[in-house]
């Protein structure tokens, strides 16, 4: 079973909190970069 990142999660990635979700909309292509980044990385290990 697949484990979900939830928005707090996501959000941590970038230290910003749950109230920020303008923030999304927003975010640059670096950031996106390293969610997926971080996605990988986090589906590999299991």
């Amino acid at each position: 079973m697949s484990e979900k990142l939830t928005l707090t999660e996501l959000f941590s990635l970038f230290g910003r909190t749950a109230d920020d979700t303008r923030w999304v909309g927003s975010a640059d292509s670096e950031e996106y970069l390293a969610v997926v980044t971080y996605l990988v990385q986090r589906s590999n290990h299991r």
